[in-house]
């Protein structure tokens, strides 16, 4: 990759670029065709011979036209741009779309699919979340793009496409250079999360640093958390959530999202030969802290919503501290982890 300057502008085209490889091949194919009846319009041969390969030339010169036609260049729905103090989503008819301003503290995490081939990186900062998607084009864009993409945090399909379309995705060489762009910028800004609960909760994550709401914790020092889910019915409807509980000390939180519709456990059947051995640890890593066991449902004064999408990055983050002895601790009841006894 290119090296970064901080007075560089820089700028990151929308929209899934055109297949070149297979359409030069295409038009290989199609030129061989016309060759062939050229071939044949001057060597010695019976007349029937030579209708059927000037048929043939005329079919490659058709489709040499058509080829050249869709060959033509795309131009691009819009651009991410890196430019004096923000990153911006620029996009015809819209307004653009200030991902980061980089004299404001913001996080950067990235999410992918089990298979990486599609990604979202989240922009969040203390006011707002804002969302680019990423599509791995070909192998080599994989390639370009394979350390971001072996420290992706691995969420389900649907999630990993957003709310945007293919128009408004970037390709994963061009994510992986915005990030280094964006660490350029903002050095710490891949270790940081900045989240809202759902009654209006801070949540920050900075490095060994989570706030929650007042309550801090330590990330260089033993605590004890743990995941599972349960549910809860209002009527006839019953939702099922997973939860983090989260205890150092005498201070004690419990994380909460609805579970996604989607739940895998483990990798899709083939996934592992299509995959480089980062990323295959990367999301085995990623499907065992997926793992929640059924239990009762968490005290409400305990609880803080969260969105689902950052569970996994949280849960990641709690599983590179320490794990406290439990020797200090009053004992936990199975069925509900934040209940003491």
């Amino acid at each position: 990759m290119r090296s970064v300057r901080a007075d560089q502008r820089w700028q990151w085209p929308l929209g899934e670029p055109p297949n070149s490889s297979s359409r030069r091949r295409e038009l290989s194919v199609a030129l061989a065709f016309v060759a062939l009846g050229a071939l044949g319009c001057t060597l010695p041969m019976a007349p029937f011979d030579r209708v059927v390969l000037i048929g043939v030339a005329l079919g490659g010169l058709v489709r040499v036209a058509q080829t050249l036609r869709a060959r033509r260049p795309r131009r691009p729905r819009g651009a991410v741009t890196a430019e004096g103090s923000a990153l911006v989503r620029l996009e015809p008819g819209a307004e653009p779309t200030v991902l980061a301003e980089f004299q404001v503290p913001f996080g950067i995490t990235v999410l992918a699919n089990h298979m990486r081939s599609e990604a979202l990186l989240a922009f969040t900062t203390a006011h707002q979340t804002r969302y680019q998607r990423v599509r791995v084009s070909s192998p080599t864009d994989a390639l370009a793009a394979r350390d971001m993409l072996s420290r992706a945090i691995t969420v389900p399909d649907a999630d990993a496409v957003g709310s945007q379309g293919v128009e408004s995705a970037m390709t994963a060489t061009h994510a992986a250079e915005l990030l280094r762009v964006a660490e350029c910028y903002a050095p710490q800004s891949l270790q940081r999360i900045y989240l809202t609960g759902s009654r209006g909760e801070n949540l920050v994550l900075d490095g060994t640093n989570l706030e929650i709401d007042g309550r801090t914790f330590d990330l260089s020092l033993p605590l004890e958390w743990r995941g599972f889910m349960f549910h809860e019915a209002v009527g006839p409807i019953a939702t099922l959530y997973q939860a983090t509980w989260i205890r150092q000390g005498g201070v004690e939180v419990v994380l909460v999202a609805p579970m996604p519709a989607e739940i895998t456990t483990t990798l899709p059947p083939g996934a592992a030969a299509d995959m480089k051995a980062a990323e295959q640890r990367a999301v085995l890593r990623d499907l065992k802290l997926m793992q929640s066991t059924p239990d009762a449902a968490p005290p409400h004064e305990l609880r803080i919503g969260v969105e689902r999408l950052f569970m996994l990055p949280l849960r990641q983050a709690l599983d590179r501290a320490p794990r406290a002895s439990r020797a200090g601790f009053p004992p936990v009841r199975a069925l509900n982890p934040s209940a003491r006894e």
